[in-house]
């Protein structure tokens, strides 16, 4: 006679001791992928943002205009002819809608009777729950 080494019993039991233990770790991993996915998501946003704060940091085409530049996608802001030739490779990959507010306004700002050249410039970025709000004081170089 054949002697088995565990009964059907005994194996079904392991079994379902094994499903127990590995169904809830296998919940937790997929919270942990999926807030990973998100965490991911809110630094690429944030990346966007910091990009084109620096970008219109470093640009000199904005003085003297007071302009109003509202955009729903990464493609309408590469189509403006200041921003064109602005890159994120944060938004490049990802055809994700959004809504971002850009308002400059041209003022004198005046320091010991001497009057400056500046631009007021504020950033607004929205999506879903993201938002972003800057303001930049630059001056004429």
């Amino acid at each position: 006679m054949f002697k088995r080494a565990f009964s059907y019993i005994e194996t079904i039991v392991a079994v379902f001791i094994c499903l127990i233990i590995l169904i809830p770790t296998i919940k937790i991993n997929l919270k942990q992928v999926y807030t990973y996915r998100k965490a991911n998501e809110y630094e690429q946003d944030l990346m966007f943002s910091n990009s084109l704060s620096n970008y219109i940091k470093s640009k000199q085409d904005f003085f003297e205009i007071d302009r109003d530049f509202i955009f729903n996608s990464y493609e309408e802001l590469k189509k403006e002819i200041i921003f064109g030739d602005f890159y994120s490779t944060s938004m490049e990959k990802r055809n994700d809608k959004f809504n971002l507010e850009i308002k400059i306004k041209y003022k004198e700002i005046d320091f010991y009777l001497q009057k400056y050249p500046a631009n007021l410039i504020k950033l607004n970025y929205h999506k879903d729950k993201i938002s972003f709000s800057q303001e930049i004081l630059k001056f004429k170089e």
